[in-house]
């Protein structure tokens, strides 16, 4: 069974979200072989949160890290420099407060890419960062 071209996009933006990176070859075979076999994206992300490979990224995104430190850390690693100091501030706050009202990291990372994904390129606030990762996207899929 094939990937259906959601699924792709899925993996594509979980890569890009995760590791500002394209997947690969060897992960995009991997991932989407546990799509095909019944793992949902959110799973994926899951699993993902506590892999070395996304962990060493950041000091923050180790376990012994605070809800606003590992907020911090995805933040800047998803958006770079294209929020203003009041939204990157709101970002932090409201992630770290889904964190601390007992969601999941990968849940959070999950919800927070899709947010992204879904902001229009002229939206004042977030716009520039939903520009940036949606063409890290679209060349991820080449």
């Amino acid at each position: 069974m094939a990937l259906t071209e959601e699924q792709k996009t899925d993996l594509y933006k979980l890569g890009v979200g995760i590791y500002d990176a394209a997947i690969g070859t060897v992960y995009g075979v991997f991932l989407g072989g546990l799509l095909e076999s019944g793992r949902s994206v959110g799973q994926l992300y899951e699993s993902l949160s506590r892999e070395q490979s996304f962990v060493a990224q950041s000091p923050g995104f180790a376990a012994a890290a605070t809800s606003t430190q590992f907020s911090t850390a995805f933040v800047d690693h998803a958006t770079g420099d294209t929020l203003s100091a009041q939204n990157r501030d709101w970002a932090i706050d409201f992630l770290a407060g889904l964190l601390d009202g007992g969601m999941s990291r990968g849940a959070v990372m999950h919800l927070a890419i899709d947010a992204l994904d879904a902001v229009p390129h002229d939206n004042a606030n977030f716009g520039n960062a939903a520009a940036q990762f949606d063409n890290k996207v679209e060349v991820a899929r080449y």
